[in-house]
């Protein structure tokens, strides 16, 4: 029996201890529980989730102190640091207002800018497409006074064959009313028959040199003048149609004291527009004519052709007083021109140039000095197309 009692004795013993160790734990843990209560009750939570860190307030003075002396110094630099950060994000949503309002406003320049830009826009599109069309329109205009010029010419050449033929057809009527005359009368001689008859031949080959004189210069002003109106491609003999061209103005040439001559060294065959070889030579023959010269010193104005590989060279110069270099540069400027008194347009040249690089793919060149003439040179591909 004694050793139940000694069993029981222990467990009591045991069990006071182990109470006696947690009241003297919960002593010892108590100011912990009290502190940290303290350090809890000292945080505050605004209504927007902010918080708000207050002083600890720790009256007593004991091994807690210089803990809780030291938190609330990290406490007033939290504070301090926070209060920067909150100053730091008014500046920074005030900025970000700001800048909205700058953007606001700057899209409503942009916009206003925009449909501003959008508008003018439109104004030199429109603009362009008038001056194009009035470009356009001068260019046609152009063109039908140089084939009005032609006209011209081609027109006071016939004049010299017609008059020819109307003084034979004349003489022809004449003899004829005194042949039939004296025929009628019976007293015709054979030596006045003869005479009669002699006139009649001489008339008859007047009439047939001077019409056939006509008919070509007719058709080669037929064919100038077709090709001047159409911009086709064909096959020509290059030489021969320099020479037609020429035939052409040989009226305007004769009115002014110069000369014109022309040289090509072979007969060259060649697929292009014949129009644009009109235009070409028949504007650079007219400035050469205009510009080049004095009207009291007769000058002359040389053309050249060769054909050096499958490059054509259509050289035309004069003995001029040739130009400075300031118009060099813009003779082939719209609209330029040094002739103001004749209320030129300037665009012969210009009219070359378009001719010359867009519809015959080629190069053309000024070379020009003050006392030395004028020199232009145009250089074209020879398109490689077997001939018919």
């Amino acid at each position: 029996m004694i050793l139940p009692w000694a069993l029981i004795t222990g467990s009591g013993i045991g069990l006071g201890f182990i109470i006696l160790m947690i009241f003297i734990l919960k002593a010892l843990f108590s100011p912990f529980d009290q502190v940290l209560n303290i350090i809890k009750s000292s945080i505050r939570y605004g209504s927007n989730k902010q918080v708000n860190l207050l002083p600890v307030e720790y009256a007593k003075r004991n091994e807690f102190t210089p803990i809780i002396t030291a938190l609330n110094d990290v406490y007033l630099q939290v504070k301090s640091y926070v209060s920067e950060i909150e100053d730091a994000n008014t500046k920074l949503m005030s900025s970000q207002q700001q800048v909205k309002q700058l953007n606001a406003v700057l899209e409503r320049k942009v916009a206003l800018r925009t449909a501003e830009l959008e508008t003018k826009t439109k104004e030199a599109t429109l603009s362009l497409e008038q001056l194009k069309r009035t470009q356009q329109q001068l260019i046609e205009n152009e063109k039908h006074a140089s084939l009005g010029r032609l006209v011209a010419g081609v027109a006071h050449q016939i004049n010299t064959p017609l008059g020819i033929c109307v003084t034979a057809a004349s003489v022809l009527e004449s003899t004829s009313k005194t042949i039939h005359g004296k025929a009628a009368a019976g007293n015709m001689s054979r030596e006045e028959f003869n005479q009669a008859y002699d006139h009649i031949i001489q008339s008859t080959e007047l009439l047939s040199v001077n019409l056939h004189r006509a008919t070509n210069l007719i058709n080669n002003f037929k064919q100038v003048a077709v090709d001047n109106d159409t911009q086709e491609n064909r096959w020509f003999n290059l030489g021969e149609y320099i020479d037609n061209i020429l035939l052409s103005i040989h009226s305007r040439v004769d009115q002014t004291p110069h000369k014109v001559k022309c040289q090509y060294q072979q007969e060259i065959r060649f697929f292009a527009s014949p129009s644009a070889f009109s235009q070409i030579l028949g504007q650079l023959v007219e400035n050469a004519l205009v510009y080049a010269f004095d009207d009291s010193t007769p000058g002359e104005v040389n053309i050249t052709v060769s054909k050096h590989d499958e490059q054509l060279q259509l050289i035309i110069s004069d003995n001029g007083k040739g130009m400075p270099e300031d118009v060099r540069k813009q003779v082939f400027d719209p609209f330029f021109s040094t002739n103001n008194a004749q209320l030129s347009l300037g665009l012969g040249l210009h009219i070359v140039y378009n001719l010359v690089i867009h519809k015959l793919a080629g190069t053309i060149e000024c070379q020009s000095q003050l006392g030395t003439g004028t020199t232009f040179i145009i250089t074209i591909p020879i398109n490689v197309i077997e001939q018919p």
